[in-house]
């Protein structure tokens, strides 16, 4: 079984527990604040900037992030789903930035290219 990264153990420490759910996907559960939950995303955002591979040149991280004080009704998959939810909107916004900074065009949403 494959085991968590050690730079999302590195960056979370012991304000959560750390969980994987999938290939190369990971939720932390924890107690903690939105601006401490911020200060561990922009910790793996730093360490994927300074990542260097052999057979991967760059590194990219996409999260999302559910706040049960948001969100008191929510159960943990609740929680869960909505950061999921989150993450996959970042990444259209990375996906989406890319394709502006190398000049392809964008699609309009309705399959018509401008």
């Amino acid at each position: 079984m494959r085991r968590c990264p050690m730079y999302i153990t590195q960056a979370v420490g012991d304000r959560g527990k750390i969980f994987r759910i999938g290939g190369d996907e990971f939720v932390v559960l924890g107690q903690m604040t939105q601006t401490q939950a911020q200060e561990i995303l922009a910790a793996l955002q730093r360490i994927a900037a300074a990542w260097s591979g052999t057979n991967v040149g760059t590194l990219s991280i996409s999260s999302g992030c559910a706040f049960a004080d948001d969100h008191p009704d929510f159960s943990v998959e609740q929680l869960t789903k909505a950061a999921d939810l989150s993450m996959y909107a970042q990444k259209q916004e990375y996906y989406r930035a890319k394709k502006l900074s190398s000049g392809t065009p964008v699609s309009s949403g309705n399959g018509v290219r401008p």
